[in-house]
Formats: C-alpha cells, structure tokens, sequence
C-alpha cells in the first residue's frame, strides 16, 4: 500500500474506518470497500463442535492468532478472547465442524487492541515456528494446557 502497488480497500475485518485511515495516513482519497474482499459484518469467533471434532489439528495448523487449543485425536477448543474471527480454520476442517458465532465474552466490535494482540500473537507465533519444529502439537505449553482445561470444563455436560 505504502508503494501504490496495493489499494486501501481490502480489509472487510476494518471496513470504512480502517480504509478512512488508511486514505489519511497515505494521502489518498477514501474508497469503498472492494467487494471481492468480502463484506464489512460483526465480529465472530470460531467455535468448534466438540461431538464432531476428530483432533486432527488441521484448524490449529491454520490458525494465524493461535487462538485454538488442543492435541491429536482429542477435541479442540477456540479460545475466543484470542480469536480473530478471520475463518482461515474453517476450510481445512474435515468434518465441518466449525461455525462462526457471536462472541459470548467479549464485544462485537472489532477495535485497535484486539487488532493489536492479534498482531503480537500472529508475530509470535512466527518466531516460535522459525525456531522449533512445530510437527508435534501434542507436549503444548503449560498456559496453553491451562487455558484448554478451562475452557474444556466449561463445556462439560451434565
């Protein structure tokens, strides 16, 4: 964008504020949204299906934020206050099990902060792949085990 070779349209997640800034920081005239990007809709976070989910860490896989938690051939579990709503693990998921739903935790708007965490956990999630083989998803890291014990509790069924 900075170069001219990209236009300021193509972020339905921003919509017309991020364009609008986007125009004033670059010194160009505000557009609508491209629609071939998508539509500008309410923030949604993926949730997963645990009655469907096989644990084959596809969705992990896909995950930009490592916003899913979970471990081979056992359920996966969104944690929605680190999901961006981006529904890249949608697709990989073989058994559709998936949907994107409203955030029941946290605020329909997308703002500046959580854009800004994204970011930070998209970038580390870089660094940690960069410098381990990530093939084995299985031994996760101990805030990442708490967070999927707790939210694999908050599911259980009577």
């Amino acid at each position: 964008m900075a170069t001219g070779s990209a236009p300021i349209n193509r972020c339905p997640p921003g919509g017309t504020p991020v364009i609008e800034q986007l125009a004033a920081a670059l010194g160009l005239a505000a557009i609508p949204l491209d629609p071939q990007c998508g539509e500008t809709k309410p923030l949604a976070v993926a949730q997963i299906d645990p009655d469907r989910c096989i644990g084959c860490l596809l969705c992990i896989r896909a995950c930009p934020v490592d916003a899913i938690a979970g471990a081979f051939k056992h359920l996966h579990v969104v944690i929605e206050d680190q999901c961006s709503g981006c529904e890249l693990c949608i697709a990989p998921c073989p058994v559709d099990c998936i949907a994107m739903v409203t955030p029941q935790h946290r605020g329909n708007e997308w703002t500046a902060e959580d854009a800004q965490r994204s970011r930070e956990r998209h970038r580390r999630m870089l660094q940690r792949q960069s410098t381990s083989d990530t093939s084995d998803t299985s031994e996760a890291p101990a805030p990442r085990n708490d967070l999927l014990a707790q939210a694999m509790a908050s599911r259980r069924r009577p």
